[in-house]
């Protein structure tokens, strides 16, 4: 089964994804997010995310690489490994053209088919974007439009999808949509 989970920031996303594996021992945590020793906020961000985890699931840091294999796994998440990837090719550069956006968003696409290739039972979680205002610089605005299409991209592959609002879940795709 291939399941999205997305939803803004703080809205309870990845709670609600851990929910889905809490009674499985046999879980792969990928977390996109690699450590940076400088950003104590989000060092007590990941600190917060380990400590509601089940202590027995194995967890894999990604940067730019999807090529990861488990029977379940928990990829959290798609908008901060679309920042990685995103940074990896602009990190010299001042601005994206319509040729390098394709080549990011392709980069997107053939590691995404990689972890859904290798893989039987994944939860992807995600940022909903485009919610709020134009953002006003170009690398802001192509950062949006990238997640924007991936998580379009990744919806279509998935089973189910559900949008998480103040921790409150709807499904949007999948089955009954009137059981959630």
């Amino acid at each position: 089964m291939y399941r999205l989970i997305t939803g803004g920031a703080r809205s309870g996303k990845s709670i609600f994804a851990e929910s889905l594996y809490k009674k499985i021992d046999d879980v792969t945590y990928v977390a996109s997010y690699v450590y940076n020793s400088a950003d104590l906020e989000m060092k007590d961000r990941v600190a917060t995310h380990q400590k509601q985890r089940n202590k027995k699931w194995s967890t894999i840091e990604v940067d730019y690489n999807l090529d990861v294999e488990g029977k379940n796994i928990l990829f959290d998440c798609l908008a901060i490994f679309t920042s990685n990837i995103l940074y990896y090719y602009s990190k010299d550069i001042e601005y994206i053209d319509k040729d390098l956006n394709e080549k990011i968003f392709e980069h997107l696409v053939v590691e995404i088919d990689k972890l859904f290739a290798n893989n039987n039972d994944i939860i992807v979680v995600t940022n909903e974007v485009g919610y709020g205002l134009v953002p006003i610089n170009h690398l802001e605005r192509i950062y949006r439009d990238l997640l924007g299409r991936i998580n379009r991209y990744v919806a279509d592959k998935c089973d189910e999808v559900y949008l998480v609002v103040c921790g409150q879940v709807l499904k949007i795709k999948g089955g009954n949509l009137n059981e959630n």
